[in-house]
């Protein structure tokens, strides 16, 4: 799902995959929360447009229940 969130070209592919991250059925909280340092890696990369780094930033906020924006800075 990571892999998908990061790499897929498809933006519906990306929102499936960071709704999947944040709250699908497949993963307990312990394994979403093992997706959080990559989702923090993400969230500072260069290469990811808008609406992905936005999508990362709603994963965050679902997985850990914290208020982020929707960017690095």
């Amino acid at each position: 799902m990571l892999e998908s969130l990061h790499n897929d070209a498809g933006l519906e592919v990306r929102k499936r995959a960071a709704d999947d991250l944040a709250h699908g059925g497949l993963l307990d909280q312990q394994q979403r929360m093992s997706a959080v340092p990559s989702l923090l890696q993400y969230s500072y990369d260069p290469t990811l447009d808008a609406p992905t780094r936005a999508l990362v930033f709603q994963a965050l906020r679902e997985i850990t229940s914290q208020s982020l924006p929707d960017d690095a800075s």
